[in-house]
């Protein structure tokens, strides 16, 4: 089991106490409807482009290539907002890159225009209508977008050399997720060409290959551990979901569903075990602080039933042991997280300080529940409560999106 538990990403990680400030801060001050709202309009620009999409009309494509203009405008318009999404999701990550509306939109449409044209030829050398189109695509996205970054940011990068170091890094993400695109058509054209009950045994190799693509990113992501879980699930759980929804539809036997639904229940079983188990460890420091507080005021409920969000600030504002431990990180270690922290607090901050964290009225009450407990008793709370919310993010994300994408492109 514990081989098992160094495979999973999710377990490799633990928020940053800024982001869980900022955490806290969403929480208190976003109601649940606003919530619910982001949640449900969310996919809703993704489908509008898809239904506009598909209104321009296509010839047949027997009829060749010399008819096919209105085709080749599809392709440059998905190349374009591909090439919007990869830039703006390197300018979150990379926030010191400036990125202004013109710039993205320009360096988007230039992108795109390439990739297009390289396929168009492509198809001209080889033949229309091009085998496996979106393998094109992705082969020119991965030799157009870093000259397409460099000359975007070449001052910066000429400015500050670590950023050079930094975006060759992401890019090196970026073409590993780019191909995935290969990895999954490849197992599609393997799966549909196997007999029913083949199809059972090579259904296995997609959680398999999830599990493998996930602990390659992994270690390229420690720069970025509070973006891990949007970078990781964003991407390669996208590709498993649409490719367990895709065999599904696909396969001749009733049994290859049945064994993509059990593994899917099983993996959903072993990360709700290991939410189980961190927060009964977090219950058991709680009723440690409780069982104190008990004898001396009497309240044992109030402790257990108290925000775990502003316990674990105050430890970590008011505790200088607490603060200056090396087992967890104080600061998400990007710009835009300060700049969202100035805006929060009021405050002008050049760095993430914990002592200008802003609690309510209760802050020496709800400090002084944990005065019984050791130093590494308080330490740990804390990182555990770090390590909790990055696995319940995970978790959340991808049973949003196993649940959400199949029902969009189901048949």
């Amino acid at each position: 089991m514990r081989s098992w538990d160094r495979l999973q990403v999710e377990l490799q990680g633990q928020y940053s106490v800024e982001r869980l400030y900022r955490l806290n801060q969403y929480t208190d001050n976003t109601s649940i409807l606003h919530v619910l709202m982001v949640i449900l309009l969310t996919p809703i620009p993704s489908l509008l482009y898809l239904i506009l999409i598909d209104c321009i009309p296509l010839q047949p494509p027997a009829i060749g290539l010399e008819h096919s203009q209105l085709f080749w405008v599809r392709n440059t318009l998905n190349g374009v907002i591909v090439c919007l999404c990869i830039f703006q999701t390197f300018h979150i990550l990379l926030p010191e890159l400036p990125l202004s509306n013109r710039q993205h939109i320009g360096i988007s449409l230039l992108a795109g225009g390439i990739c297009t044209l390289g396929v168009y030829h492509l198809a001209k050398w080889i033949k229309y209508p091009l085998p496996l189109h979106y393998i094109g695509m992705g082969i020119m996205l991965m030799v157009v977008l870093l000259p397409s970054m460099i000359l975007m940011w070449r001052k910066k990068l000429l400015e500050k050399q670590s950023l050079w170091h930094q975006l060759q890094l992401h890019q090196v993400i970026v073409n590993i997720l780019l191909l995935l695109i290969f990895v999954y058509n490849g197992y599609t054209y393997v799966f549909k060409k196997l007999s029913a009950s083949s199809q059972v045994w090579f259904a296995l190799l997609l959680p398999l290959t999830k599990l493998l693509i996930k602990n390659i990113l992994n270690p390229l992501c420690k720069d970025i551990e509070d973006d891990k879980p949007e970078t990781v699930v964003l991407n390669v759980e996208i590709f498993h979901a649409l490719y367990i929804a895709s065999s599904i539809q696909t396969s001749s036997s009733k049994q290859t569903t049945l064994v993509l639904m059990l593994v899917d229940g099983i993996q959903m079983y072993l990360s709700l075990r290991d939410i189980a188990m961190v927060t009964r460890r977090l219950r058991v420091i709680q009723g440690r602080a409780a069982t104190f507080k008990k004898n001396t005021v009497g309240d044992t409920a109030a402790v257990l039933n108290g925000k775990i969000f502003t316990q674990t600030l105050l430890l970590v504002k008011n505790d200088g042991n607490v603060r200056n431990s090396r087992e967890f990180r104080l600061q998400s270690r990007k710009q835009s997280a300060i700049q969202a922290m100035n805006t929060v607090t009021g405050l002008q901050l050049q760095g993430f300080t914990p002592q200008t964290l802003i609690f309510p009225s209760c802050e020496t009450e709800t400090n002084s529940q944990f005065n019984s407990l050791t130093k590494q008793q308080r330490i740990k709370y804390v990182k555990l409560t770090l390590k909790l919310l990055h696995m319940v993010e995970f978790f959340i994300l991808i049973e949003f999106l196993e649940v959400a994408l199949p029902v969009v492109y189901c048949k």
